[in-house]
C-alpha cells in the first residue's frame, strides 16, 4: 500500500517535473526572441546614429562650402567697389552720379544677395533635416533602451517564476517543504 502511494508520489512529481520543464523551455524561447529583437532594434539605433552622424559632416561641410563663397562674393563685392570707385574718381561727377552709383550697387549686388539667400535657405533645409535625423535616432535609441530594458523585466520575471516554482529548476534539487 505504502509502495503505491509512493508511486503515485512519484508519479505526480515527474508530471510536474515536465511541467516545469516546459515552461522553461517556453522562457528560453521567449528570452531568445527578445534577444534578437533587442539586437535588432540596437542595429537600427547604429545605423540611424551612423546615418545622423553623416548628415551632420555634411551640414558642416555646406557650412564650410557657405563661408567660403559668402567670403569669395564678399571680396568680390569689395573689388567691384573699389574698380568702381576709382572709375567715379576718374570721371566730372554728373548731378545724378549718386543715384547712377545706387543703382549700380543695387545692380551689382542683387544677384549675390539672392545666391546668399538661397544658400542660406538651403543651409537651413539641411539643419533641420539633420535635427530631425538626430531626433529620430535619439528616438530610436529610447525604443531600444525601452525595449531593453523590457527584456530585462521579462528576464527578472522568468527568474522571479522559476524560483517561485521551488528554485530547483535547471537541476537544483528541491528543499524539502515544511508539512
Amino acid at each position: 500500500m505504502r509502495n503505491v502511494s509512493l508511486e503515485k508520489e512519484m508519479d505526480s512529481l515527474r508530471t510536474m517535473l515536465n511541467n516545469v520543464a516546459e515552461q522553461r523551455d517556453g522562457f528560453r524561447a521567449q528570452m531568445e526572441a527578445l534577444s534578437i529583437e533587442a539586437l535588432r532594434l540596437k542595429e537600427e539605433g547604429d545605423t540611424a546614429r551612423r546615418h545622423s552622424t553623416g548628415l551632420e559632416s555634411q551640414r558642416a561641410q555646406m557650412e564650410r562650402e557657405y563661408d567660403a563663397l559668402r567670403a569669395r562674393w564678399s571680396a568680390e563685392l569689395e573689388a567691384k567697389s573699389r574698380e568702381f570707385e576709382e572709375l567715379q574718381a576718374q570721371l566730372v561727377p554728373p548731378r545724378d552720379l549718386e543715384a547712377m552709383r545706387l543703382k549700380l550697387i543695387e545692380e551689382t549686388e542683387a544677384p549675390w544677395r539672392e545666391r546668399a539667400r538661397a544658400s542660406e535657405a538651403e543651409l537651413e533645409r539641411a539643419r533641420a533635416s539633420a535635427a530631425a535625423l538626430k531626433r529620430e535616432a535619439e528616438q530610436l535609441k529610447a525604443a531600444h533602451e525601452a525595449a531593453s530594458l523590457e527584456h530585462r523585466a521579462q528576464l527578472r520575471e522568468v527568474q522571479v517564476k522559476q524560483q517561485g516554482l521551488g528554485g530547483w529548476v535547471g537541476g537544483a534539487s528541491p528543499s524539502p517543504r515544511p508539512p
